[in-house]
């Protein structure tokens, strides 16, 4: 039989290397990943378990060209706002085009992607071998080349716990990509605020500038009849060109603080607002253990610190399986032929053989290195998860104290401080009228009622922005209880 005649006799020579690479793909795919398996832990009375769904459920990583007609479609376009928007339309703009929240988005994918590369098998090997000069092996055959093929085995194991690494990463990243649309959100909410107070110093002013021009036709009127000297005129000119430069410097400042809300919605910071002429407030009627409840189960910064640590978890997990050795098969093909000159009959068939390698974890001190590099992080993901749970605990404190306060400021300005204030200045202006009182006296009571009318103001838009800031640091919408009601500006002018 020819050389030739005889591997086509032997068909089936090449099974075995096609099996070893089919083999090594479909050993990659193993149990898919259960996130509810993760380790249990607990630190200072809190639970830190988490129980997550399969992120293959919860996450899909588009493929390259669905992700790059993505990117070409972010550029928002440009909306100008002709009327006084809502404020909840500002915050879907500002969290549909925050270039800071897109970012973390796309970080968010690209931790997924890594999921399935933990899982991976590594790369098959394929190398062959022609020899120049033939191997002679007997009288009348030789070898001319060979065709090798190799497949390492990592224990499956560590890529299931790697992956499980990874998808806990991925979590804990879409939950600060959370955390940042809860931050811009509360920042778009508190720079709101402050155009709305903003806007009623404006105002306040204005109003008052108008009082003053009727006072100072009552000063003129008595100045020709000689109940009064020249200075009341003079006194009233003065505080009004005062009330006049205050006003400049307001204006001055609206289109800073409007470009900073356009920074927050990525538009051009000249882009027009226009300014609230109210906020809606509540009464902060919540607890601190309530606050402290809504935090520990929905807030995402503490949600992130958990993921992290149940990931340094198996992090651990797969510094421990790095100690198992790595299996490496191969399969290698021997291709012969008849030597010059020789027998063709007698040049004997193509040669094969199968190869096993491991291996061996030798240096000890490179794998205890290793795990303890492991478990010092896996310690510090524990630290860093008490660290957020206090800072924000204590942020909700500072946040409910300042929400209270504002609060019972408001109430005793509508209740007490304001009405009389006002009850004074009318007061005033009908003494001086009847010259019962002097100038002076109206023109502090006009003082005054500018100071306290603004402190309600800044009162009401400081109310505002505590609940604002509550909301992010408990990360929901507060609800609105059964005793909680809006509060309403008080009548008459503001």
């Amino acid at each position: 039989m020819t050389d030739q005649a005889d591997r086509q006799a032997k068909p089936g020579k090449w099974w075995m290397a096609a099996a070893i690479v089919l083999g090594g793909c479909a050993t990659s795919q193993t149990t898919p990943i259960a996130m509810t398996a993760a380790p249990q832990f607990t630190t200072t009375g809190l639970s830190a378990a988490a129980v997550v769904p399969s992120p293959a459920k919860e996450e899909k990583v588009a493929p390259a060209t669905r992700q790059v007609a993505h990117l070409e479609r972010l550029p928002q376009e440009e909306i100008v706002v002709a009327r006084e928007p809502d404020l909840q339309e500002l915050i879907n703009l500002a969290q549909a085009a925050n270039p800071s929240i897109r970012r973390l988005e796309q970080q968010t994918q690209a931790a997924w992607a890594r999921v399935p590369q933990q899982r991976s098998l590594p790369d098959p090997m394929v190398g062959g071998t022609v020899y120049g000069e033939p191997m002679v092996m007997g009288e009348d055959h030789e070898q001319r080349g060979s065709l090798m093929i190799s497949q390492t085995l990592p224990w499956l194991k560590r890529l299931d716990a790697a992956a499980q690494q990874a998808a806990y990463e991925a979590l804990a990243a879409r939950q600060t990509a959370q955390a940042m649309r809860l931050q811009i959100k509360a920042d778009v909410a508190t720079q709101w605020y402050q155009l709305y107070l903003l806007n009623q110093q404006i105002q306040i002013n204005e109003a008052n500038q108008q009082l003053l021009r009727s006072l100072l036709e009552v000063a003129t009127a008595r100045v020709r009849v000689g109940d009064v000297t020249q200075s009341d005129v003079l006194l009233a000119t003065l505080e009004l060109s005062r009330l006049e430069e205050e006003l400049l410097l307001l204006r001055q400042q609206s289109p800073a603080a409007q470009g900073t809300l356009n920074q927050l919605l990525n538009r051009p910071a000249g882009t027009p607002i226009v300014l609230p002429e109210t906020i809606a407030v509540r009464e902060p009627a919540w607890s601190l253990e309530e606050l402290l409840a809504y935090a520990r189960e929905y807030q995402p910064q503490i949600q992130a610190a958990q993921l992290q640590t149940a990931a340094s978890s198996w992090g651990l997990r797969v510094a421990q399986l790095r100690q198992v050795p790595d299996l490496t098969v191969s399969y290698e093909y021997m291709f012969m032929g008849p030597t010059e000159g020789g027998d063709p009959a007698h040049a004997g068939p193509d040669s094969w053989l199968l190869g096993a390698s491991v291996n061996v974890p030798l240096w000890r001190k490179r794998y205890l290195g290793i795990q303890e590099e492991a478990s010092r992080e896996h310690y510090a993901a524990h630290a860093s998860f008490e660290e957020v749970v206090r800072a924000n605990e204590a942020t909700l404190v500072n946040w409910l104290e300042q929400a209270r306060a504002a609060h019972r400021t408001l109430e005793l300005y509508e209740q007490t401080i304001l009405p009389q204030a006002r009850q004074s200045v009318a007061v005033s202006r009908e003494a001086y009228a009847q010259g019962r009182v002097d100038f002076d006296r109206v023109i502090a009571d006009v003082r005054s009622l500018l100071a306290l009318e603004t402190s309600y103001h800044r009162a009401r838009a400081s109310l505002a922005t505590a609940t604002a800031r509550l909301e992010q640091t408990v990360g929901m919408e507060l609800p609105i209880g059964p005793s909680t009601e809006a509060i309403a500006p008080p009548a008459g002018r503001r």
